[in-house]
């Protein structure tokens, strides 16, 4: 395993394992760790991309002609896969990401609807006249299947024709969380029109979401390197620039980041005003990277205002406002202010249960954060049941073999045996361990950390 991996596997367990949350790793997981869940979104940077100000009534006018997609369907189409793919990362989160917004998700549909429907339209003569009349029909219900089909027929041919229909295939792919045939779609479209912004942004985004970090720095520097030819400091720029900053920050490229960062935020500020929820974004992004490398009197100030952007604009109990509160709540631990910290956990706690329900993985998180906080302090009768509840949430939602349940497991039995309990901590780092070797047969570093803890115990149970 390289060093980048094992940079990541840390980042994904540490902030649970309360025996090295302390240490420099410990404090860039637990910055971090809620970022990624979150943030509703797919990876730490990319998790809270193009913010809305506000959120707004939907807009029925938007509709296509004759739709019947209403907004209550709508709502409950998402509700019904995200059950469907509660065990899937990357598609849960974006499916949560329209879920803390549904009035806004609602209208991103309604566009993709409308601008399908005109895109099927441009190619009516390539299209038999029964199935567009059909395609068109099926779209006004939410119903982009056909529409797709006809998208891809179109796509079989060569040229400009072929590459937006490519597009629009791709977004629709993308829409119903196929992101293997969107990425496709997208990279066709790009070898087709390779110097079109209009493909090479959403082409970026999407190798990024999925990780493959070396197309996505290709298609996004190229797109960046059209945007600064063309003399304009707008949007489009900050956002090009913050997605590279992204792809360089998740490689562990900090120094190559950094000023990608500076200047998306500063392009942000002057063009959408500083108290735009896209300058946040920027500032909670620079705040982790400096929160990462251990500059956490930087970070702090970015964190607080990134704060108080997103309470303003999109109310104190958005899931943005949770994911700013844990960030900053996470350094103040990592400074041991914790005083300072627990009300910010707490009431991030209290946000992520309401937006997303009290059985929901993100609140497992919340609940180790809050409990490993308490038991830094040998508050172990307040931290127990956190953990307790941290440990049946991520059994039920996760499965009872999950790492993540490994390391729920491990932070229960290390607060057992602070407390001398150590006939019930044996059993639960022996099934701690059980599931990490057969989830890793090649070796883990929770393995080596959760090894070594219970190698402590069974020292202190012979020396009784």
């Amino acid at each position: 395993m390289d060093w980048l991996e094992r940079i990541k596997e840390a980042w994904r367990w540490v902030p649970k394992n309360p025996d090295v949350i302390w240490s420099g790793w410990g404090l860039m997981a637990v910055s971090a760790g809620i970022t990624v869940l979150f943030f509703v979104c797919s990876k730490l940077y990319a998790c809270l991309r193009k913010p809305k100000a506000v959120s707004v009534q939907p807009d029925v006018s938007a509709l296509p002609t004759g739709s019947v997609l209403t907004f209550e369907q709508y709502k409950k189409d998402l509700l019904e896969l995200h059950e469907k793919y509660v065990l899937e990362k990357q598609k849960r989160e974006d499916i949560e990401r329209k879920l803390a917004n549904p009035d806004e998700s609602y209208q991103e549909k309604l566009r993709l609807l409308e601008e399908s429907q005109e895109k099927l339209q441009q190619l009516a003569g390539s299209l038999p006249k029964e199935q567009l009349a059909e395609a068109e029909e099926r779209l006004a219900q939410g119903d982009t299947e056909l529409a797709e089909q006809l998208f891809d027929r179109v796509a079989a041919e060569t040229g400009q024709t072929a590459a937006a229909a490519l597009l629009q295939s791709g977004r629709l792919a993308k829409d119903r969380l196929d992101y293997s045939k969107a990425l496709r779609n997208y990279a066709a479209a790009v070898a087709l029109a390779p110097d079109n912004p209009d493909y090479l942004l959403p082409a970026g985004q999407m190798a990024y979401q999925m990780g493959e970090y070396q197309q996505a720095e290709e298609w996004l520097a190229h797109l960046l390197a059209i945007r600064e030819q063309e003399g304009e400091e707008n949007a489009e720029l900050g956002l090009a620039l913050n997605d590279l900053a992204g792809v360089y920050a998740d490689q562990g490229r900090y120094e190559e980041a950094e000023p990608l960062h500076k200047r998306s935020l500063e392009i942000r500020e002057k063009k959408l005003g500083k108290d735009h929820p896209d300058v946040a974004e920027s500032l909670n992004n620079l705040a982790l990277l400096y929160d990462s490398r251990g500059r956490c009197e930087e970070a702090e100030p970015l964190y607080k205002r990134s704060l108080e952007i997103w309470e303003k604009a999109l109310g104190k109990e958005h899931p943005h406002v949770a994911a700013a509160l844990n960030n900053l709540a996470a350094l103040y631990d990592s400074r041991g202010r914790c005083e300072e910290a627990e009300p910010l956990y707490k009431r991030s706690l209290e946000i992520w249960e309401k937006a997303l329900g009290k059985e929901h993985p993100h609140v497992a998180v919340s609940l180790n954060n809050l409990a490993a906080l308490y038991y830094s302090q040998s508050r172990y009768e307040e931290a127990e049941p956190l953990y307790k509840r941290d440990l049946e949430i991520s059994e039920k939602s996760l499965g009872k073999d999950h790492p993540d349940v490994a390391a729920s497991l491990n932070n229960l039995a290390l607060l057992y045996k602070s407390q001398g309990r150590y006939e019930e901590s044996e059993p639960l780092y022996q099934r701690a361990l059980t599931i990490l070797k057969a989830k890793f047969p090649g070796g883990h570093p929770d393995i080596d950390t959760f090894q070594a803890n219970y190698n402590k115990l069974k020292e202190k149970m012979q020396a009784r």
